[in-house]
């Protein structure tokens, strides 16, 4: 009895271990199953990211002139805003003459110039502060009135520019001021 047990105890002992072998075996075989189909799937993967990869670098190098004209393009513009930048500044530090032309160069007319200013109390009351831009006052105003003598021609700077509306003939740049307000 002892004898049918150990050999009862050794076939089971030989069963187990065919037993498992066959399962290792089984399970090696899944394992390389498993690893070869994913070994596939990564090469296909890969050959997809790698043709990806290509297009994207053609693609990258088809764009790349386009970018270097853009950036071209946005430094030259860059270069341009400086430029107006600056000449704006300069314009603003500019002073600009308004010039007003009275008459007409005929025959025997002279040019004869005056300084015409606003006075402030003018530019805020009365009839001019409607009609006048401060910024235009705020100026230097020249008239060029075409006469024939001073006295005509600061008849007529009166005539364009009344004092009962606050303008004031200051001087005149290129002639002497009448002495007298009678006409010579």
């Amino acid at each position: 009895m002892e004898l049918t047990n150990e050999l009862a105890f050794s076939a089971t002992t030989l069963l187990a271990a065919i037993g498992l072998f066959a399962v290792a075996i089984w399970m090696n075989a899944s394992a390389n199953t498993h690893t070869v189909r994913k070994t596939l799937k990564i090469k296909k993967l890969t050959r997809q990211l790698e043709a990806d990869c290509e297009e994207l670098m053609n693609r990258l190098n088809e764009l790349q002139p386009d970018s270097r004209k853009l950036e071209a393009e946005e430094k030259a513009l860059g270069t341009e805003n400086t430029q107006l930048r600056k000449s704006c500044a300069a314009a603003m530090l500019d002073t600009f003459d308004i010039v007003h032309e009275i008459g007409t160069p005929a025959g025997g007319a002279t040019c004869y110039e005056v300084e015409i200013l606003l006075s402030p109390a003018a530019m805020q009351e009365g009839p001019a502060a409607a009609q006048n831009d401060p910024r235009i006052w705020a100026l230097r105003n020249i008239a060029h009135i075409w006469s024939t003598s001073p006295y005509e021609a600061l008849q007529a700077a009166g005539r364009a520019f009344p004092a009962r509306y606050g303008f004031v003939v200051t001087k005149f740049l290129n002639a002497q001021m009448p002495t007298e307000l009678s006409e010579p």
